[in-house]
């Protein structure tokens, strides 16, 4: 709809007759001899300093326009008009900057939660071990070994982790899996020792979990997962936040299972482990391809990259002497048998 008004250029005190109307973004004048003119929202302003209805147009030229009586109301309506789209941009701004920033958050975390996680006490990440893995082995058993098969264990450790920094159990169970926890725990299920079928299998999968202990993996998983609350609590120097975490609720948030940038970067890092220790890696490729035939709760860690894609990655590397065995025919025997004398202590009560 357009409207009669008076339009002022600012130099003349003498008005020409316009017409004016509301567009989208603007307010357009239209002169007799067909020119137009548009000005934003954002540019108009009332002159309170009248009594009649009067819109600046532009504050730097003095131009404006004097209202047909019967329209006060207008120009509070345009500036009431254009304070909403104003509120409206500035909404959609703040949120535009919003999901800039958790993106930005969101990309930035693998980089963020390693630094962190390097950042943090070892002590407080022993301590969070502990209480995930005491409530991770609250319904279960921790074998006690014989003496030769605990002193084949500790070999096999020793080989793999000469730094020392790990403590690995064996739980009865028939799964064919195995858990890394913070500070150094590593849980290995009887049915993933039963599975492999040699010390060369078993060090490829030991190798595999020390791995993600020396990249602190659990810890940046943590930290992921409850990024926004631990980076404020790690730039506040509170590291004992983390340790009071209910374990329960980082098992539930999935704690103790690794994306697949870990997942390979433990694989990867076994690898290269085999190949240092003269072990030959092809071991693993019979390992994953009696994996794939089992049933995916029994799998080594469901979440790892697909079995097809670590065979290809284990059988590309070839030791240049000798392939070494990490254990003798008797240690490993005794190895295997892990978990058997404390079954047979138990049966004998």
């Amino acid at each position: 709809m357009k409207y009669q008004a008076k339009y002022y250029d600012g130099k003349r005190p003498l008005s020409i007759p316009v017409t004016w109307e509301l567009r989208e973004e603007s307010l357009v004048v239209i002169f007799e001899n067909g020119g137009v003119m548009n000005w934003p929202f954002s540019d108009l302003k009332q002159d309170e300093s009248h009594n009649t209805a009067i819109v600046i147009l532009n504050q730097l030229t003095h131009e404006k326009i004097e209202l047909a009586t019967g329209e006060e109301n207008l120009p509070r309506q345009l500036l009431k008009q254009n304070k909403i789209r104003f509120s409206s941009k500035l909404m959609f701004t703040f949120m535009g900057g919003i999901i800039i920033l958790v993106t930005f958050f969101w990309l930035s975390m693998p980089l963020l939660s390693n630094y962190i996680a390097q950042k943090i006490p070892f002590e407080h990440e022993k301590a969070i071990g502990d209480k995930l893995l005491t409530n991770f082995i609250r319904e279960g058993k921790i074998c006690q070994p014989s003496k030769e098969a605990e002193i084949a264990l500790n070999k096999m450790i020793t080989l793999l982790d000469p730094a020392n920094k790990v403590d690995i159990k064996i739980m009865e169970s028939p799964e064919v899996n195995a858990f890394t926890f913070p500070g150094g725990k590593i849980l290995i299920m009887n049915g993933l020792l039963k599975n492999v079928k040699s010390s060369d299998e078993l060090a490829g999968v030991m190798a595999h979990e020390i791995s993600h202990v020396r990249r602190r993996h659990v810890l940046q998983k943590i930290i992921n997962t409850l990024s926004i609350f631990l980076t404020i609590h790690f730039f506040a120097g509170d590291f004992s936040s983390v340790v009071a975490l209910d374990p329960s609720t980082l098992a539930a948030m999935g704690a103790l299972t690794f994306d697949r940038r870990m997942e390979r970067e433990a694989d990867q890092d076994a690898l290269e482990s085999l190949i240092k220790l003269g072990i030959n890696p092809e071991s693993m490729v019979n390992f994953f391809k009696r994996e794939a035939s089992l049933p995916e709760s029994l799998k080594f860690l469901s979440t790892h990259p697909g079995d097809e894609e670590r065979i290809l990655l284990f059988g590309s590397r070839k030791i240049k002497s000798q392939s070494v065995s990490p254990l003798t025919p008797s240690e490993w025997k005794s190895l295997r048998s892990y978990c058997e004398a404390d079954r047979d202590l138990t049966n004998l009560k």
